[in-house]
């Protein structure tokens, strides 16, 4: 016999909403069971009424602790999903999260992403349900696709009490995700300096690099930073250390103008010295940035006023390119050659015809010594 007709009002919800939820029924009747799965719905336990289980059903059921609604459904197969299982591990209640913990993978199962609740959680700041976890013994060291662990999203994000947790539950501090990069990279980048101190004071290893060789401390300098740098260096961050293209910390500093943590770096006995593979120093950076503290600060600890690149272009070329006035005039202060050629054949003057602030600059390197 064939049904072409099927109440709606059989079913908790309509006969569409089963077909787009791909849930599941529990019921005695054989028939509707035939029918239902003909339909594409997956059949469950029978029983003696007709129950649907939605993944949003199973998310109020979760909220509201209807306890016997939950373990009908799970014992019954309901497809639990990454969403159904965070809403469980949200919950202060310990036999829900039992339910779930047993449940194929418990509390490791990733999602499409690799990421495991804990790198969830530790991401998005919930403190409670990441201890929630941790009592349920999920991997604290459990990677998502791109290699970056639950404590790597969680120093990015400054959320020290969770950092510590993690620690404390066996988190390695030296993990590193796909790119090279270790949570104290994380954290360093992000200015948390909180969350670096408790890295540092677990074992976090300070003179690691990533895959390009950029070094913790390389990181901190460029977005200023300073207190950040300070305890990097205070645990034995490498001052001196170099990243690709041969930058140092001093470097990305100088280039970005923070003067604090360039003073900083040479207390601590950066080399002002130090080039690039193309003959790029400090002061050069600082100079196509027009930062005068900066290069006040480079030219007091030595800085190499008459250092050339790989292509003979000077300090003192650096600063006319960006027609800052006040650092050409310190730069000769501090004895920079106003004749010193580049590869080309060019001097600081032929560049000075070019600027914008062309009969200044030209006036003022005449006046210094400079030749036609």
């Amino acid at each position: 016999m064939v049904y072409n007709v099927i109440p709606e009002n059989l079913f908790n919800v309509t006969l569409s909403e089963i077909m787009r939820t791909n849930n599941y029924i529990k019921t005695t009747n054989s028939m509707l069971i035939g029918l239902i799965t003909l339909m594409g719905v997956q059949e469950v336990v029978a029983n003696d009424m007709l129950t649907v289980y939605t993944p949003d059903k199973m998310k109020e059921a979760i909220k509201k602790a209807d306890l016997k609604y939950l373990k009908d459904a799970l014992e019954g197969g309901a497809t639990v999903d990454m969403d159904i299982r965070m809403e469980a591990y949200r919950q202060p209640n310990k036999i829900i999260l039992r339910m779930f913990e047993q449940i194929g993978e418990g509390v490791n199962v990733k999602d499409k992403e690799g990421r495991t609740a804990l790198i969830i959680v530790a991401r998005d700041g919930r403190e409670d349900v990441v201890k929630n976890l941790i009592a349920l013994k999920a991997d604290v060291n459990a990677k998502d696709k791109d290699g970056i662990t639950g404590l790597m999203y969680a120093s990015v994000q400054g959320k020290v009490e969770i950092v510590k947790a993690l620690i404390t539950a066996g988190a390695d501090v030296n993990a590193k995700a796909k790119d090279g990069i270790t949570g104290l990279m994380f954290a360093s980048a992000s200015g948390n300096v909180e969350v670096v101190k408790a890295l540092i004071a677990a074992g976090a290893d300070v003179k690691a690099k990533d895959k390009d060789g950029i070094t913790w401390l390389m990181l901190a300098p460029e977005k200023g930073y300073v207190e950040v740098v300070k305890a990097l260096i205070a645990a034995g961050a490498d001052v001196n250390a170099k990243g690709k293209d041969d930058s140092t910390a001093l470097m990305l500093a100088s280039f970005s103008g923070n003067v604090k943590v360039v003073k900083a770096l040479i207390a601590a006995g950066a080399d002002v010295n130090a080039k690039e593979n193309d003959g790029t120093t400090a002061l050069m950076g600082a100079l196509g940035f027009g930062n005068v503290e900066v290069v006040k600060a480079l030219i007091a600890a030595g800085a190499d006023v008459n250092a050339k690149t790989n292509y003979g272009v000077t300090a003192l070329i650096f600063a006319l390119a960006s027609d800052n006035v006040e650092v050409v005039k310190a730069l000769i202060a501090a004895g920079a050659d106003v004749n010193a050629k580049d590869k080309d054949g060019d001097t600081a003057l032929d560049y000075a015809k070019n600027s914008d602030r062309r009969e200044e600059l030209v006036k003022i390197l005449k006046e210094a010594g400079a030749k036609e």
